[in-house]
């Protein structure tokens, strides 16, 4: 999950218990992303199980990401959706809207500071927070400019949060989202 993922107050479309069968697999990486620089590229793979992913990094296994109640899969549209429960900010969620095809999968982290952050703002409500250090999040009442102006200048002590909509989000993924670059998984088993 990226530092700039926009926050929702739930997942979107239908909760999955499972993985798909037609996502469960091995795959590696076509292009390192940030955060696994530090491997080569033949070992970073991922490995899609039924209910968890697996990271495998030159033949050690890490600690898998479980489905659970804080990671969840979604039937979104004829896409899937993979929401992490943030732990920092009570109720909201991370999404990455995922397409999967018979050999790779594409993954888009819905980010706050991306080319297409000024239509969440105009086509999703959405709530600012804001938080002293080491307090509780409290609401804050804010102008769509300064709920922009947090989201551009992402802080660690300030939020915006937006009302999930699974239609807007739809919109939005096929008209701007899915035109930045995606994360691509290519099947190797």
């Amino acid at each position: 999950m990226s530092s700039c993922a926009a926050h929702f107050d739930r997942y979107p479309g239908q909760k999955l218990n499972s993985f798909p069968q037609q996502m469960q697999g091995e795959y590696y990486f076509t292009s390192k992303p940030f955060f696994m620089s530090w491997f080569k590229k033949d070992s970073a793979m991922l490995r899609i199980s039924p209910t968890s992913i697996l990271r495998l990094a030159d033949n050690e296994q890490t600690e898998p990401l479980l489905l659970n109640d804080t990671v969840v899969l979604s039937s979104f549209g004829k896409y899937f959706a993979m929401s992490q429960r943030d732990e920092n900010i009570e109720g909201a969620w991370t999404v990455t809207i995922i397409r999967a095809d018979r050999h790779s999968l594409s993954l888009w982290v819905v980010e706050e500071n991306k080319s297409y952050a000024r239509f969440l703002l105009s086509q999703m409500s959405s709530q600012a927070y804001v938080r002293q250090a080491g307090q509780n999040w409290n609401k804050l009442n804010a102008t769509t400019e300064v709920k922009a102006r947090a989201m551009k200048n992402s802080h660690s002590d300030t939020a915006v949060v937006f009302t999930m909509n699974d239609t807007v989000l739809l919109n939005l993924f096929e008209k701007h989202i899915q035109k930045e670059r995606p994360l691509v998984l290519k099947r190797y088993k």
